[in-house]
């Protein structure tokens, strides 16, 4: 059986006050995060696979960053818009810069939420 750390009364592993001190032995969890765009982060995500989905397939990079329906209109767009060569590139270039940014803000959170449910 484990010990509170406070007054080293021997406590239940399942409890979550100390029943001699009152002190909390677990922190409670808190509620996943959300990105800026509301979006739960449920885990990490590669800015790399962003990047080199984002160069094969225009709007693949925001896809895997979850952001599904702008990597499609991306897509959309480079296709209808294709003889026009500006905007695919442009959209293209977007796409892979957004993807890795995405991704890294998306890192920052999970980092700090798996820090404070230690």
């Amino acid at each position: 059986m484990p010990y509170c750390p406070e007054c080293g009364a021997e406590v239940y592993a399942s409890a979550e006050i100390c029943p001699s001190c009152g002190t909390r032995l677990k922190k409670p969890h808190t509620e996943l995060p959300r990105n800026a765009h509301g979006d739960l982060v449920t885990g990490e995500k590669s800015e790399v696979l962003a990047v080199i989905l984002g160069f094969f397939i225009i709007g693949a990079g925001l896809m895997y960053a979850g952001r599904v329906g702008l990597g499609i209109f991306h897509l959309v767009l480079s296709i209808l818009l294709f003889w026009t060569i500006l905007v695919p590139l442009a959209l293209w270039i977007y796409g892979m810069l957004k993807g890795y940014e995405l991704c890294k803000e998306n890192n920052m959170l999970w980092l700090q939420y798996l820090e404070e449910n230690r």
